[in-house]
């Protein structure tokens, strides 16, 4: 089984500036314990691909974290891409509270949401407030931008709560000192840490990758129940060319409600 693995491969790495490249005759990395070799077959394209290169240039870093395969091990498809987090939170028993575009309504509510709110409306915090009866407890915010943080913040109940984003947020704009305000990164979910500059680093904590393989184990569970379902998927032609020009159009702006996929089967 091991003869049928390359020498070298193809990636994506980073240049100067965090200039993103296509690059041939790579070394294909020897395994460590627990580690699994896989064949990409695809990759799904993820607004950190290129937010990071743009953040923190590191010439000779391999770019890209979301990808599907089969293992040398075991010639299966291993689907690694992140499962929806507003099915997530409806399975664990929340009422769902969505804001996104007015095009995205009736795919936001596909997914289990039970109230959604035009976010672009300049009263929907207050018209979340109300349909909540002032008590919403918590807000998950992707983008942690300045307005999505605001509306987040605004639209959490009298009593406060808590809010978390998955990217770097403004403090200042947490004026709220009934709501406690958490980053959290998802590379910390190894149990290895994170090695970035503040505030995305984190150190080792062994902990969390011992909760994680359990709670791999009841993803997958829900995989094979059908209770996950993925994102719709717009795929791009190009192999490797399409990523860069996928990227391309998720640093513009120009995707709503798509998870962006390039074929790379055959890959060398």
């Amino acid at each position: 089984m091991l003869s049928e693995v390359p020498a070298t491969q193809t990636a994506i790495i980073q240049y100067h500036g965090g200039s993103l490249k296509i690059t041939s005759g790579l070394p294909v990395p020897e395994l460590e314990p627990h580690h699994v070799l896989v064949r990409t077959a695809s990759v799904a394209l993820n607004p950190c691909d290129f937010k990071m290169p743009m953040r923190f240039p590191t010439p000779g870093l391999w770019d890209g974290c979301d990808f599907s395969g089969f293992s040398v091990l075991f010639k299966d498809l291993i689907n690694l891409t992140r499962p929806r987090a507003l099915i997530m939170v409806k399975l664990c028993g929340h009422r769902v509270i969505a804001a996104c575009s007015l095009k995205n309504f009736d795919l936001v509510r596909s997914y289990g949401a039970d109230l959604v709110f035009d976010y672009n409306s300049k009263t929907c915090a207050q018209d979340i407030r109300t349909a909540t009866k002032n008590t919403l407890r918590y807000a998950l915010d992707p983008f942690a931008e300045a307005k999505t943080l605001i509306l987040c913040q605004e639209a959490i109940g009298r009593t406060g709560g808590r809010y978390c984003a998955l990217e770097q947020y403004q403090e200042h704009l947490c004026a709220r000192k009934t709501v406690k305000n958490d980053l959290v990164m998802g590379g910390a979910i190894s149990g290895n840490g994170v090695q970035l500059p503040e505030p995305y680093g984190i150190p080792p904590r062994p902990e969390i990758g011992t909760w994680a393989r359990s709670w791999y184990k009841t993803v997958q569970r829900l995989i094979d129940d059908g209770k996950l379902k993925p994102s719709p998927v717009r795929l791009l032609p190009g192999r490797f060319e399409g990523i860069i020009e996928g990227l391309k159009m998720l640093k513009e702006g120009t995707i709503s409600g798509q998870k962006l996929v390039v074929l790379l089967e055959n890959a060398a």
